[in-house]
């Protein structure tokens, strides 16, 4: 099969690996713009909105460390293949989390490595 037209050209490999289609890609944009509203929403709950605060603490951080999680948990995704490419995330931010956890690493420096994850995306 080859397909050519306005969006390009397509061809068997192309359109069965779902590479080269812009819906494909436009699907991931939204799925790293949902993990990254994830990551926004999660920050209120322990960082002092007003400048002139110190840094938070350990313990604020831990909390947007576990409030991010949840979050990533919880969010609805309709597509499978988003779901899919959601939990990979989300085992990935895991693991960062269990690893620095039992290293003893700091919790925000946790936060910063999920969030560089995120916006990674």
């Amino acid at each position: 099969m080859r397909m050519t037209g306005g969006l390009g050209t397509m061809n068997n490999e192309t359109a069965e690996s779902g590479t080269g289609c812009p819906s494909n890609r436009r699907r991931t944009r939204n799925l790293a713009l949902l993990l990254c509203i994830c990551f926004l929403l999660a920050l209120p709950r322990a960082v002092p909105s007003h400048a002139g605060y110190p840094a938070p603490s350990e313990a604020q951080c831990r909390e947007m460390v576990d409030s991010m999680l949840q979050t990533m948990k919880t969010v609805p995704v309709e597509r499978e293949r988003d779901r899919r490419e959601a939990r990979v995330v989300l085992d990935k931010a895991e693991k960062i989390v269990r690893d620095n956890r039992q290293k003893g690493v700091s919790e925000c420096e946790t936060w910063a490595a999920i969030g560089k994850l995120v916006v990674g995306q």
